[in-house]
């Protein structure tokens, strides 16, 4: 038995601790998803602005770069040499050679100041064109020139005098046509610009400044310091016209985008079905063009891809550190209990009175203070069951000892009757009736109650035949009111107090009064026992009120201790009697019962 409870205990600590890592788990898990969530969102933001801060001095640089060629082809717009171009009809006579050669003079001046401009071009309503590029001088007449008809040009003469930033690979074409040179740069981007002369107010002319992308590649390269990934520039359509990787430029980027008017945004690149890669995009206010990047997708929470497993052995080693613990604190708040357990199991085998020894201050104390004081409750109620068993067979012995056969008893005073009959002796036959009436509800009834009628009518004749053997020296007196004559009582509760009235009260020779009182209150009955004999000594009185009260059989007053122990007995403890005596003038004994219903 003590293995299996040791098993069973060991069940219940296991299943604690089991509890204690499980919700502990819960807890790590659902805490550190909120830390994981709340971390990735602040360095996620955190590297969306450092990134947006990035793009924002990129665009500062092309912005300013592209507002000093503005500065420089609105110089050029006003210029008199190209103002009187416009105005030229016949480009092949002597003056208009003249000027040609002063437009040429002024274009190269412009191309040596100025490094980053790969050519530029001045484009007449009529069909001519002229520019130059650092080798070659372009220039000719054709209606159906193909710039006529861009949407660049129409939007140079319409917005006149804003300078339109064209990527247009149309233009950038048709211009590498115009070009002959063998060596021309690969890439350029234009600025278009609509002319009005002096005397017209209208727009007839564009002038082009054709930049080198790589100048421009080289102007937005300054903030970009991110060795593992290039960033590009593409138009409001997705072509990359200028891009630290050249081989893209002229081509679409990847992602299949509807490029929207914010700022910044991403969308995942979607050539993959299951792509690692993201492209970012940036809207330079300025042009209308965004730069684009195509970077990994973890690129903004790159930082926090080793958290989740710092988190999992942060809890694993906090689980590691505060279980054992946890389960030693268990183990020794359990202890308590499981004594307490190992008492109730004594305590079942029918050891009572055990306890626990050690009691913690907790809750666990307060059920091992109740277990203790069940246990000692227990035990003292069964030693008091013992002690009244054992006083109950002591008189059920006395009973027995006394009994006499009835029959025996009955036939021969029916004997002596007739006998005292025949002889004319009165007085005898008086006797033998008396005794015949005290003996006969003795042996007639085996119930414990009677009424009080019946209990009166067995004193009378119990004094009757005292008074033969006295003298008639005893006066017997009943005063209990009708009432209660039909209340149950134990049956011949009252003859010992009458017979030590007469025996321990009264001389041999001496007359006497005894008196019997009775009364109701609530739920007891009390009878008073009077005598009118010589009384008890205080000494005495206090020596036997301490043997009815202890129950000690030494001495006389085994009457009245065997009273006071049945009324008790039947009772309870607050039943019994009570003496008082006044030396010379008599005794008084309080009988104090329970209405038996």
């Amino acid at each position: 038995m003590k293995k299996k409870n040791k098993v069973r205990w060991g069940r219940l600590h296991t299943q604690l601790v089991l509890f204690y890592v499980i919700l502990s788990l819960l807890v790590f898990s659902i805490v550190g998803g909120l830390s994981y969530a709340i971390a990735f969102k602040s360095v996620k933001t955190q590297a969306e602005q450092r990134l947006l801060q990035t793009f924002k001095q990129i665009e500062d640089n092309i912005t300013v770069y592209l507002e000093d060629v503005e500065t420089m082809a609105r110089k050029l717009r006003i210029d008199n040499t190209i103002q009187d171009y416009y105005q030229f009809v016949d480009m092949n006579d002597a003056s208009s050679i003249y000027l040609a050669r002063e437009l040429l003079e002024m274009l190269d001046e412009t191309l040596n100041t100025y490094q980053n401009i790969h050519s530029t071009m001045l484009f007449r309503e009529d069909g001519a064109y002229f520019g130059t590029t650092r080798s070659q001088t372009i220039s000719g007449k054709k209606a159906d020139l193909p710039v006529y008809s861009l949407d660049c040009y129409a939007m140079a003469l319409r917005d006149f005098p804003n300078i339109i930033w064209a990527s247009e690979p149309e233009l950038y074409q048709l211009l590498r046509r115009l070009n002959t040179e063998q060596n021309q740069d690969k890439h350029f981007i234009s600025a278009l610009l609509g002319i009005q002369t002096f005397y017209e107010k209208r727009q007839s002319s564009v002038l082009s400044i054709n930049l080198k992308e790589e100048s421009l590649r080289a102007a937005y390269s300054r903030s970009w310091q991110d060795a593992e990934f290039k960033i590009d520039l593409v138009d409001k359509d997705g072509m990359i016209f200028s891009s630290q990787t050249p081989d893209k430029i002229g081509t679409q980027i990847e992602a299949a985008i509807v490029i929207p008017e914010r700022e910044m945004y991403t969308q995942v690149n979607t050539s993959g079905t299951e792509s690692t890669r993201q492209m970012i995009f940036y809207k330079i206010k300025k042009t209308g063009w965004y730069i684009a990047a195509e970077i990994p997708k973890d690129y903004f929470t790159r930082d926090l891809n080793f958290f989740p497993m710092i988190l999992l052995i942060s809890c694993f080693i906090s689980l590691g550190i505060i279980t054992p613990i946890y389960s030693y604190w268990i183990t020794h708040t359990m202890h308590p209990l499981q004594k307490l357990t190992e008492e109730m199991e004594n305590l079942g085998k029918g050891e009572f009175g055990r306890i626990v020894q050690k009691i913690p201050n907790n809750e666990i104390g307060t059920v091992i203070l109740h277990f203790n004081e069940m246990s000692c409750n227990i035990r003292t109620l069964l030693e008091r069951t013992e002690k009244i068993e054992r006083e109950k067979t002591k008189i059920e012995i006395r009973a027995l000892q006394n009994q006499i056969n009835p029959h025996f008893l009955y036939n021969t005073l029916n004997t002596v009757k007739w006998m005292a009959a025949v002889i004319d002796a009165e007085n005898i036959v008086e006797c033998i009736v008396a005794l015949n009436k005290i003996l006969r509800p003795i042996f007639s009834s085996q119930e414990e109650t009677h009424t009080v009628r019946q209990e009166l009518d067995y004193l009378q004749n119990y004094v009757t035949i005292l008074n033969f053997r006295y003298g008639n020296n005893i006066s017997f007196k009943v005063d209990v009111d009708e009432a209660l004559m039909e209340e149950n009582i134990i049956r011949f509760i009252l003859q010992p107090l009458v017979e030590n009235a007469v025996t321990h009260g009264f001389m041999s020779n001496e007359t006497g009064s005894i008196q019997i009182k009775a009364r109701r209150e609530g739920e007891k009955l009390i009878f008073l026992v009077q005598d009118s004999g010589v009384g008890i000594s205080p000494a005495c009185l206090t020596e036997l009120r301490d043997k009815i009260e202890h129950n000690r059989e030494d001495g006389g007053g085994i009457g009245l201790q065997n009273v006071n122990q049945r009324l008790r007995l039947h009772f309870g403890s607050e039943y019994g009697l009570t003496i008082e005596s006044d030396p010379g003038h008599g005794t008084s004994i309080y009988v104090v019962m329970a209405r038996i219903v």
